[in-house]
């Protein structure tokens, strides 16, 4: 975490700052259902953005599994970017709405590289109560296989630095592309997403159950 004072127009992301333990579980078309342990990690450098990275691991024998980094970028008011990138060759660029503690955010482009999997659409939900996160991940590919669910709860186990008062939350700010979306409000994120029952996060502290991998 930076010691850099936080920028202004990401105060209202300020409650997804930190360091997140927990696990999750999910759901392809053509393999078995399959859980995971994770940690994701948001930070920020005092720039309009903030950095987010997330890996995940086997629970019964810490292998590596997937990982995913990239950035949470506000362009106007109550409006959010997710720009990312996976090392299986597909990056993503979302767009949606931010209300109160929860990102709605559907993609517009996908981009694919040649030998991965070929998705079409991806929408994320990112959601925090008081110190549980929770993420969820349907992704829709080009072939006929159908959907994938993937979702997760994790804790804060290394709480924000840099969080301000909700007033600061509401000053008015200029945003790096003040546009935005040309039309957020009729953005694919408005369809309501199915429910997700999500795993419930493993306490422990990092340090007691993490090996680095």
């Amino acid at each position: 975490m930076s010691d850099a004072r936080l920028h202004p127009a990401v105060e209202p992301l300020a409650f997804l700052l930190g360091r997140w333990l927990g696990e999750g579980k999910g759901e392809y078309p053509t393999i078995e259902p399959f859980v995971y342990d994770e940690e994701i990690e948001f930070s920020h450098t005092g720039r309009p953005f903030l950095f987010y990275v997330q890996k995940t691991w086997n629970p019964a024998d810490g292998y590596p599994m997937h990982a995913e980094a990239g950035y949470v970028r506000p362009v106007a008011e109550g409006v959010v970017e997710l720009v990312l990138a996976q090392p299986s060759g597909i990056t993503e660029i979302l767009a949606g709405t931010l209300s109160a503690s929860r990102l709605d955010v559907t993609s517009t482009p996908v981009g694919v590289g040649p030998t991965a999997k070929q998705v079409s659409a991806v929408r994320r939900v990112i959601s925090v109560d008081g110190t549980a996160l929770s993420c969820a991940t349907i992704a829709t590919f080009r072939s006929r296989v159908g959907t994938s669910v993937v979702s997760s709860s994790s804790k804060r186990i290394r709480p924000s630095v840099s969080a301000s008062s909700p007033a600061m939350r509401r000053r008015i700010v200029d945003f790096p592309q003040p546009d935005g979306p040309s039309n957020p409000s009729s953005s694919p994120v408005d369809t309501q997403i199915e429910p997700i029952q999500h795993s419930r996060a493993v306490l422990e502290h990092l340090g007691n159950t993490h090996q680095a991998h």
